[in-house]
């Protein structure tokens, strides 16, 4: 049987119960929604034992990097810090003489982990991601690069065209129903019929443009309690970088704005970032707890504060972000 594309759908019950309670009691919702929080913060604080010792123990070098080649998006998701009606960064593209010097680097270092050519952007608005990828690839042909777009750009001949050099593209299909785009669908059918080599690489996950998530370090546009404080330890600083297009790196994936660096590969390496004074700081802060660091204390990004999935990602020496 020839591999298909995957089409992700969400709980249609649970989601349909959610909605309608977040839309009838929004504010009584988004509580209890920060109590559950609050109750999994403290049990996995308890629970965290002596893992971010052993985290620390194989942070050799990051096991994600994240590249944001242009930090804009063109999607209005509700949850989104950095939705094209609430971002308030500048535009900025980098170089490509940066990306390549940070690939040459990667290859240089033996980097065989996984490489995202996007961060908290619409990838497919750099119209140099192509060749991007391209590169990438040739210089690092044991790593898995990956891409996860709003799909809103793409068409059948954008995506044959990406995914040679991929091991991985996600498609977030956003909308105000759970219905693949009109364009969305074109490229799935197209792939199942003609390219079975290459739809076994992508993902579709239908998605809703009011989603409801975490508060992204406090900054997420439809969260409106602010004034909460977690304590568990997150094991972001410990496997990922964050590389904006100036190449200033960011605390993590959740620092849509970058309100906090931790270093500079335009100014040095990406080996020296990572081994460097600020990431060391900032990971012995976390290993007593989120609440010291002004940015993740008020974050209910537990997603990797959860200890059998770090228990599990230090056994494997593998993390999934």
């Amino acid at each position: 049987m020839n591999p298909q594309v995957k089409l992700v759908y969400p709980s249609m019950g649970k989601e349909r119960l959610r909605e309608r309670i977040r839309r009838l009691v929004p504010g009584l919702y988004e509580k209890a929604v920060v109590l559950v929080a609050r109750r999994n913060d403290r049990r996995y604080r308890r629970l965290q034992g002596t893992l971010f010792e052993q985290l620390g123990a194989i942070a050799d070098k990051p096991f994600h990097i994240e590249i944001e080649t242009i930090n804009k998006c063109n999607s209005t998701c509700a949850f989104c810090p950095v939705n094209r009606d609430a971002d308030p960064r500048p535009r900025m593209l980098m170089t490509e003489e940066l990306f390549h010097r940070i690939i040459d680097e990667l290859a240089d270092w033996g980097y065989e982990r996984v490489i995202n050519l996007f961060s908290n952007n619409e990838p497919f608005l750099d119209k140099r991601i192509f060749e991007f990828a391209e590169y990438a690839r040739a210089k690092l042909p044991g790593a898995f690069i990956q891409i996860i777009s709003n799909g809103t750009a793409l068409n059948i001949e954008k995506v044959e065209r990406i995914l040679p050099f991929l091991s991985r593209m996600v498609i977030n299909n956003y909308g105000t129903a759970y219905e693949l785009h009109d364009n969305i669908q074109e490229i799935v059918d197209h792939l199942n019929e003609k390219h079975p080599e290459l739809a076994g690489k992508l993902v579709v996950g239908l998605r809703r443009l009011s989603e409801f998530k975490t508060n992204r370090g406090g900054n997420a546009p439809n969260r409106k309690v602010k004034a909460v404080t977690y304590h568990s330890r997150c094991a972001y600083p410990f496997f990922q970088m964050v590389i904006r297009p100036d190449g200033k790196v960011s605390l993590c994936c959740n620092d849509a704005l970058g309100q906090v660096t931790l270093g500079d590969v335009a100014a040095t390496s990406v080996r020296e970032v990572w081994a460097g004074k600020d990431y060391q700081d900032v990971r012995r802060a976390m290993v007593a707890g989120r609440d010291g660091i002004d940015l993740c204390a008020g974050c209910d990004n537990l997603s990797w504060a959860k200890p059998k999935r770090i228990a599990m990602a230090v056994e494997e020496a593998s993390f999934t972000a």
